[in-house]
């Protein structure tokens, strides 16, 4: 399966619903699987060719952007990635942070095999809840 079939799969699974309108962008409030949210993850920071590619990418998976961080923001899923910079992130809602963690993990050495050891991922808690942040150095 080509690559251009897989990141159309990977959207048409985690996006659903038609491009939200760009307005203050924001994030929904549902909690997405994060052995999917692995599959965007190296699709938008590892396996595309440039920065626009990337941004075309989220744009077309119906995520908003924020203009003046670079910061795409899903509208259904509690979940936002930023391509943009030295660092390629996405922050996720987390149920469990034992078991997101370890789904995302293994899906990414799925997708990237050994490349997946170079993902930092963080655990975040605040008022809002637990996140996790994957996040790699810039590939472009």
């Amino acid at each position: 399966m080509g690559r251009f079939r897989i990141l159309t799969a990977v959207a048409g699974v985690l996006f659903l619903g038609a491009p939200a309108q760009a307005q203050a962008p924001s994030v929904g409030d549902a909690v997405a699987n994060p052995a999917v949210l692995a599959r965007l993850f190296a699709a938008a920071c590892l396996e595309s060719g440039s920065l626009f590619e990337a941004q075309t990418m989220l744009a077309n998976a119906g995520m908003v952007p924020n203009p003046e961080t670079g910061t795409y923001f899903h509208q259904q899923f509690d979940m936002s990635v930023n391509p943009a910079g030295q660092v390629c992130s996405m922050v996720f809602a987390a149920n469990q942070d034992g078991a997101d963690r370890a789904a995302f993990r293994q899906s990414t050495a799925q997708v990237i095999g050994p490349r997946s050891n170079d993902i930092e991922i963080v655990r975040i808690e605040d008022v809002e809840g637990l996140y996790l942040r994957a996040s790699i150095e810039g590939q472009w």
